[in-house]
């Protein structure tokens, strides 16, 4: 009876000692799914190569010139390919008239059929060889594939560069974003269009946004689930890059 007792009074001690700690470390569990670490980021952004060889003509005045989507951002010594466009173009012009000509005499029995469909096919193919010779002119020209701006410029005007060669990285300022790599306690918290505040330190300001994905699966090295939120309204302060901490609002 005696062993009995000391060995209650011994398990009360011990969780006298364990319920603390425990209720301590959830506390400190709880202030830390209240500032996780987030960056702002955008859906817009792209580093554009080269499709095909050739010395640069034109090129935006610097880093941060905005452009419209459909602008012409760089511009390559052209001179080349228009040359084979144009031969392509006359090649077809050629062929197509030959292969009237020949369809003409084949309807008055004046030329074989074989010879009639040799026509068509080779003014067939001059027509595909025209339309390889104006893509190559098209991509002459590095279009804008949204609205944005100008992050870096890697080559310089007059220099010449080979194909998939950087030319240009652009970001968009329309479809700004949030992402974080969160604790799965918080993950489950959530859920889509629940709103969530980014803290902004630098400038002591609060982006209210509401989550638009998080991940199905936990990384196994960090143990944490990526999310992603929305800002409600653009704000021209919150740039791509900023970080800050989120936060729940209060229900």
């Amino acid at each position: 009876m005696a062993k009995s007792f000391s060995a209650t009074f011994l398990l009360l001690g011990l969780l006298t000692i364990v319920l603390p700690l425990a209720d301590s470390a959830q506390a400190q569990g709880v202030r830390a799914i209240r500032s996780i670490p987030a960056v702002v980021v955008t859906r817009d952004r792209a580093v554009l190569s080269s499709e095909i060889p050739g010395r640069i003509l034109s090129l935006p005045p610097g880093v941060g010139t905005f452009f419209k989507k459909g602008d012409a951002l760089v511009g390559f010594d052209c001179r080349y390919y228009e040359v084979n466009r144009d031969k392509a173009s006359h090649e077809s012009e050629a062929t197509r008239k030959k292969y009237e000509n020949s369809a003409k005499l084949g309807q008055m029995a004046s030329a074989a059929q074989l010879t009639v469909d040799l026509a068509e096919i080779d003014y067939r193919r001059a027509q595909v060889e025209l339309r390889g010779a104006e893509l190559m002119v098209e991509r002459c020209a590095i279009r804008a594939p949204f609205d944005g701006s100008v992050v870096r410029l890697y080559p310089q005007v007059h220099e010449t560069i080979a194909v998939g060669q950087p030319v240009i990285e652009i970001a968009g300022l329309d479809r700004i974003e949030i992402e974080a790599a969160v604790p799965p306690s918080f993950a489950v918290s959530v859920s889509r269009d629940t709103e969530i505040i980014l803290f902004v330190e630098e400038l002591n300001l609060e982006v209210p946004a509401l989550v638009s994905g998080i991940a199905p699966v936990i990384d196994s090295v960090s143990q944490l689930v990526n999310l992603r939120a929305r800002i409600k309204v653009a704000n021209p302060k919150i740039l791509p890059g900023m970080t800050g901490v989120l936060r729940v609002r209060p229900q």
